[in-house]
């Protein structure tokens, strides 16, 4: 308990150490499952947002451009939806001419397009008759799906296109339609994913499979209509998934389908410009097994022409996108420009140190061998993904910039679990110094510790990790740093105040007022050292206080105890002793410093005496409060000790050393062994004035430790109960001499004597064993009349 007790005691020291491991565990756990903590979460993604704008714009790393559906379109071609045939059909045909690496369409066409109303198109079949053709053919003929589909075999394996995934029914086609369009998605064309797996993992198409955690899953969705869908052509769906704030910071390259693992629509267009061959992406899963000690991981291995590039996920099977800028980083040209007859383009783009900037360039040049992403910016239809260098960015240019990081390969990564592991070594270390230095610097150099830290932190994890593309919590560091500060100064202004409080209102209960008076005229005395002096040194203690204090309720006690040592402590220092101390139930306190007492020897009986008549008025009161009573035992013993204040510069007290304060001590415990309540040493009686207490000799000693015997002796009150005991010393102190000469029969015969009137006298029955022993053992001529105690 006592233990218990400490280490829960509150020290700056221990509420720093608990304050690093509660923030650096939760770290942890966050850098190993990102799922683990939402507030850690909350935390990082708006840190990461801070570091976005902090680092600012930087320059796209590939060649990408966005032909955007903006106002300037919605101006030329009408209210959406467009006509296939005369605005679509032709924008793609028109791009495709100019030699892109690849065009995704962040567009799906989900439903055939309608010409003609229903009941107009039955009109005209009958207005027509039979020899007329067929309507419906004509219709086909031309349809803007028709001239669509051509424009898509005309791209042929330029064209990416886009479609809608679901995780129920309710947000896509029917299941039946669904699986025939999934079908051809996923029969060719490179669009899913070859898995490899260590372990026994299942895809169920209705779960996620209990063994893993990362991938998003989807039921139904939205795919184009198979007439615009040639066999072998590449698609990719454009779904995205936003943090818990709305914003996007993540990009998904993967989803879960009855039929398998299917690329994204940016995934899909790195994998065209990075693979020679259009080889798709390879992905590892390695499930969470305990049974065989392996641990969950995620990777996905994109094929490139110089090797392999690994998407840096994790295990929510998610990329931390390094965004370049905001909006209008990349080129964003408009549709209307595109299907114009000018050779030229013009649009504005954001540059890095410049601003905004207006170009204007030849669109064979513009879009030659350049990664074309087709979606739609304009007001009316915006698709809003704000993210963090804009609250209303559009879709498709969130899109582009996770294009660019798989093609450049610099996606926000997390460090490695080795690399990891050596930072948050690292981190505790730091966090730990950090902690001390608060504790012992004053609260003005704390805050520019704290403020030096902190910013320090900020400056190496913005310029040093996340400009180079490493993740790390340093605005969670930061928090626990300025935590630590705030913790920890305010522990110490409250242990300070408690202090003082201690201090002013008890210093004089628990120490002599003679040294209070003493410290008051003379300060110097306040100093760590002491001196040495004669002295007269007593210990007392209650008789089985341990299964005492097992027995009796808390309350009650603490109650008892405090009357007791209260009662003790003013028989103590009502005979000027100095209260050394509480030892628990015992008391400790000595007598001749600081004030000299020619007397110490004594006074020290004396209230040892006083002490035990006045536990007879305390016992009545505990019967009658508490139902216990209680007995103690007291020890006293005089001789050189070294006294003064001992301790640290800080932390001292007044109090006694040496091997005379033990031997007191050990005295006290000898009351148990002899059944007595005062025993003292042969100096102690050496400096008692002559006929002032009773007393008696009971042995000669060598108590644990020492190999020299000491003479002791007996105090006792001279009361009435103690009458018999006075009136048997004479037969008593005969049969002891009779002892000490080695006589054993005749000194049990005085012994014997003894308990005629004092049948319970426990230092008689004890002698007389002895005689008994030493019959049988002769100790020899040259033992001294000691007796070696084996315990203390």
């Amino acid at each position: 308990m006592k233990l218990l007790k400490k280490l829960l005691h509150a020290t700056p020291f221990k509420l720093s150490l608990a304050i690093v491991l509660v923030f650096l565990g939760s770290t942890i756990l966050y850098d190993l499952n990102p799922t683990s903590s939402s507030l850690i979460g909350a935390i990082e993604q708006k840190s990461l947002d801070f570091k976005f704008r902090f680092r600012g714009f930087e320059p796209p790393k590939s060649n990408i451009v966005i032909v955007a559906g903006d106002e300037k379109s919605f101006q030329a071609f009408g209210q959406w939806p467009w006509n296939r045939g005369t605005v679509f059909a032709p924008a793609l045909e028109r791009l495709c001419g100019y030699q892109p690496r690849a065009v995704g369409l962040d567009i799906v066409w989900s439903e055939y397009e309608r010409q003609l109303p229903e009941q107009l198109k039955k009109t005209l079949q009958s207005a027509w008759g039979a020899k007329t053709p067929s309507l419906d053919e004509i219709l086909a003929q031309q349809s803007g799906d028709t001239a669509l589909r051509r424009a898509i075999e005309f791209c042929g394996k330029k064209i990416v296109l886009g479609y809608v995934l679901a995780a129920d029914e309710a947000g896509g086609l029917p299941k039946k339609e669904f699986e025939k369009r999934l079908e051809i998605l996923t029969e060719k064309g490179g669009n899913s994913i070859a898995t490899l797996s260590k372990g026994p993992v299942r895809y169920p198409p209705d779960a996620q499979d209990p063994n893993v955690q990362f991938s998003e899953s989807a039921r139904t969705g939205l795919l184009n209509i198979p007439e615009i869908t040639p066999p072998g052509v590449a698609q990719g769906f454009f779904n995205n998934v936003p943090d818990g704030d709305g914003n996007y910071r993540h990009g998904i390259l993967f989803y879960r389908t009855p039929a398998g693992f299917v690329s994204s629509l940016t995934l899909r267009m790195a994998q065209k410009q990075l693979s020679r061959e259009d080889i798709p992406p390879n992905l590892l899963v390695q499930p969470y097994l305990p049974d065989r000690n392996q641990g969950e991981d995620l990777k996905l291995d994109i094929n490139t022409a110089s090797g392999k590039h690994t998407a840096p996920m994790d295990l929510t099977g998610k990329v931390t996108v390094n965004y370049r800028g905001p909006n209008q980083t990349y080129p964003n040209v408009s549709l209307a420009d595109v299907l114009s007859p000018k050779d030229t383009i013009e649009y504005d783009i954001v540059d890095a140190k410049e601003g905004v900037k207006h170009v204007k360039v030849l669109k064979a040049e513009l879009f030659k061998n350049a990664l074309v992403l087709v979606g739609i910016t304009a007001v009316g239809l915006y698709d809003i993904r704000p993210r963090p260098f804009d609250g209303q960015a559009s879709g498709v240019e969130n899109h582009a910039s996770i294009l660019d990081n798989l093609v450049a390969d610099d996606f926000l990564v997390r460090p490695t679990t080795e690399l990891l592991l050596i930072l948050d070594v690292a981190l505790l270390l730091v966090s730990l110094l950090y902690g001390f230095l608060i504790t012992k610097v004053d609260a003005r150099w704390g805050v520019v510790v704290a403020v030096a830290s902190i910013a320090g932190l900020l400056v190496l994890d913005q310029k040093y990790l996340f400009n180079r593309g490493t993740l790390f919590s340093g605005y969670l560091v930061a928090a626990q740093f300025l935590f630590q500060y705030i913790a920890i100064t305010a522990l110490k202004y409250m242990r300070e105040e408690s202090e003082k409080k201690f201090i002013r209102s008890a210093f004089d209960k628990y120490v002599s007022p003679a040294i209070i008076n003493e410290m008051l005229k003379d300060p110097s005395k306040l100093k760590l050292g002491g001196d040495k002096k004669e002295l007269t040194i007593m210990f007392s203690d209650i008789r089985g206080f341990t299964e005492l204090s097992e027995k009796t309720e808390v309350k009650a006690l603490t109650q008892f105890l405090n009357e007791y040592l209260g009662s003790m402590t003013d028989i103590l220092q009502g005979n000027r002793g100095t209260l050394d101390k509480y030892i628990g139930d015992a008391v400790m306190g000595f007598w001749g410093a600081p004030l000299d007492l020619p007397d110490h020897a004594d006074r020290a009986v004396k209230t040892a005496v006083q002490m035990i008549e006045k536990l007879g008025e305390l016992n009545k009161r505990f019967q009658q409060a508490y139902n216990l009573t209680i007995d103690i035992g007291l020890g006293i013993n005089t001789g050189s000790v070294s006294v003064g204040n001992f301790g640290s510069n800080k932390v001292f007290e007044f109090t006694v050393i040496g091997d005379n304060v033990n031997l007191a001590s050990r005295l006290e415990g000898l009351n148990k062994y002899y059944g007595t309540n005062i025993v003292i040493s042969e100096f102690t009686h050496r400096h008692l004035t002559p006929d002032t207490f009773l007393t008696r000799e009971i042995d000669i000693v060598k108590v644990k430790g020492k190999k020299k015997g000491v003479k002791i002796y007996q105090v006792f009150p001279d009361d009435e109960a103690h009458a018999t005991l006075k009136t048997s010393l004479k037969h008593f102190n005969e049969g002891l001499r009779l002892y000490y000469a080695q006589h054993w029969d005749a000194s049990v015969a005085k012994f014997n004597d003894v308990l005629k009137n004092r049948k319970q006298d426990k230092v008689t029955q004890e002698l007389i064993r002895r005689c008994e022993f030493f019959n049988q053992n002769t100790p020899g001529d040259t033992w001294d009349g000691s007796w070696e105690m084996q315990t203390k």
